[in-house]
């Protein structure tokens, strides 16, 4: 197995704007998923004819905010596309930052991190996409979103994440669509203290920043990726060696990084 992993990643909320070109739906590292992604898209599109209140719960957002949202996602079919390091940029983006990352890097990061996406199922970050408003855990239609990919994802990603070490950076959302198991996988878990004392819950917004961080230096660091876990440290957050569990004999592997 290949010491370089794979990296599953959320995509984000914010997104660049424009492009080149046109969507192909069939484009990028998964073309087998383009069936279900015009599907989506076509059934996205027929959903922004809905009411604002309507739209407005689908898509999380109101006022400019939706109008914007309804708009891209009318036109998602055929419109221009930035590959997908380009197209997100929330939190997470900006601390992986793959544009000032080597060549070499970049290359890897395109190759081996892939986000899974409410519209667009599972791309890698070298892929072109569109701009598009939707969530994983969105009601569309009479079904979730994560549910119409659960059938989709698991043969496609299956094969794919079984040839490297995968380290799962996901929320818990993206599981109804995809769970990635198996001994090559590493799930990472963000906690912080609650009050005083030793309890501690998972890290929400606040490990945006350092899970970015963290899948830059997954990328960019040489060594097997365990390693690279163990000895991780940025502003406070550090490897929890007691909570974690990363022997390959190991049922579950997980890596526990804690907040100051």
């Amino acid at each position: 197995m290949s010491s370089s992993p794979y990296l599953l990643l959320p995509p984000s909320e914010g997104k660049a704007s424009g492009g080149t070109g046109e969507w192909d739906p069939a484009a990028g590292a998964f073309a087998a998923l383009a069936p279900t992604r015009v599907k989506i898209s076509k059934a996205l599109r027929s959903a922004m004819r809905g009411t604002i209140a309507a739209r407005s719960k689908l898509l999380g957002v109101k006022g400019d905010a939706l109008a914007h949202a309804t708009t891209i996602n009318r036109a998602v079919l055929g419109s221009p596309t930035l590959r997908a390091w380009e197209r997100y940029r929330g939190v997470v983006f900006e601390h992986l930052a793959v544009g000032s990352m080597r060549a070499r890097d970049r290359r890897r990061a395109e190759q081996h991190i892939i986000v899974l996406s409410g519209l667009l199922g599972a791309v890698t970050l070298g892929d072109p996409i569109p701009d598009y408003k939707l969530k994983m855990g969105a009601k569309l239609g009479t079904r979730r979103v994560a549910a119409t990919w659960a059938a989709a994802l698991g043969p496609v990603l299956g094969d794919v994440l079984a040839r490297r070490e995968v380290i799962d950076l996901l929320p818990n959302e993206h599981a109804a669509a995809y769970a990635a198991a198996g001994p090559n996988v590493i799930r990472v878990q963000f906690e912080q203290p609650v009050a005083a004392g030793s309890r501690r819950a998972a890290a929400g917004h606040a490990a945006k920043a350092v899970k970015g961080v963290l899948a830059r230096t997954l990328i960019t660091e040489s060594g097997p990726a365990p390693d690279v876990l163990r000895e991780f440290a940025w502003e406070g957050w550090t490897f929890d060696a007691r909570a974690s569990r990363l022997s390959p004999h190991d049922d579950t592997r997980t890596a526990v990084i804690v907040a100051p």
